[in-house]
């Protein structure tokens, strides 16, 4: 994640490249394999039905897996204008970008959302809490690093005058 501090905005970005490059080996990979099972092999027709039927189903898989993890890690930019009072949040994705923009009154404050890796341990991402109660992620890249995170949100509650630090966060702070 990358943040950039103004006089009057901060840019927060967060580019989940080596994600996407995973999922493009998976698609390009699983493209060329299922190319073959539907007549690019130079020898497609010495391979048994079954085997070509096989391979054109995992290849189906390999593509969809490969989709899947980009279309799960968009690339990310959330600017917080002290000038207009708006927090605009734009996510680029394999289907397209989706923009959202919040006026300062409708953030409530910047938040650590808590999830499980799979070892059941705790991973955290920074999201929005808005005044209506809903939790909105803003990072798709959770780390095990709460401290670093806290520290995000900390800077950007601080930035909008939202959220005074609490005593726990104080404590973190010294430690």
């Amino acid at each position: 994640m990358k943040v950039e501090e103004s006089v009057n905005t901060i840019k927060i970005s967060e580019t989940p490249g080596c994600l996407w490059i995973l999922g493009v080996f998976f698609v390009v990979i699983a493209g060329i394999l299922l190319w073959g099972t539907l007549g690019g092999f130079s020898n497609w027709n010495e391979i048994e039905t079954w085997e070509l039927i096989a391979t054109f189903i995992i290849c189906v898989i390999g593509i969809a897996a490969g989709v899947w993890v980009i279309s799960g890690g968009p690339i990310t930019r959330v600017v917080i204008d002290r000038l207009e009072n708006t927090v605009s949040v734009n996510k680029y994705g394999f289907f397209g970008k989706r923009s959202s923009l919040y006026r300062f009154e409708e953030v409530s404050h910047f938040c650590l959302i808590e999830d499980k890796d799979s070892d059941d341990l705790p991973i955290w991402s920074i999201g929005i809490r808005l005044t209506s109660g809903e939790t909105i992620p803003i990072t798709a890249m959770a780390i095990h690093a709460e401290e670093l995170q806290q520290g995000y949100v900390f800077q950007f509650n601080e930035y909008m005058r939202k959220e005074m630090p609490s005593h726990k966060q104080y404590l973190e702070l010294d430690e």
